[in-house]
C-alpha cells in the first residue's frame, strides 16, 4: 500500500470557512479521480501555539503506479488550487510513503 499525502497548514481564524471548502473541494475531487481507493485526516496535535492548524490529508493507493499517474496528470491543478484560496496564509507540502 502507498499513501500520498499533503500537509496543510493555515490560519485558525479561517478554519470556520477553509475547512469545508479543503473537505468539498480537495478531497472529495481527489478521490473521484480513481488513484486513491481511500483517505483519513488527521491534524497535528502538538502544534505550537500561534502557529495555525496543520492537517495531514491522507490517500491511499494498491501501487505506486496510480500515484505516479495522479502526479503526472492531476496534482499539479489540486497544489495550485490549494494555494490559490489563501495566498500567503496557507502552507503545503507532499510525501508520498510506502508500506513495508
Amino acid at each position: 500500500m502507498f499513501l500520498y499525502n499533503i500537509t496543510i497548514n493555515f490560519n485558525q481564524g479561517k478554519k470556520d470557512w477553509l475547512w469545508p471548502w479543503i473537505k468539498g473541494e480537495i478531497i472529495e475531487s481527489i478521490l473521484t479521480t480513481g488513484y486513491f481507493h481511500s483517505n483519513k485526516i488527521f491534524r497535528l496535535l502538538n502544534e505550537v501555539e500561534g502557529t495555525g492548524l496543520t492537517y495531514s490529508l491522507q490517500f491511499f493507493a494498491e501501487n505506486q503506479t496510480d500515484i505516479e499517474n495522479f502526479r503526472l496528470h492531476n496534482e499539479k491543478n489540486y497544489l495550485e488550487l490549494l494555494a490559490s484560496i489563501l495566498p500567503g496564509d496557507l502552507v503545503y507540502f507532499v510525501t508520498i510513503l510506502g508500506q513495508e
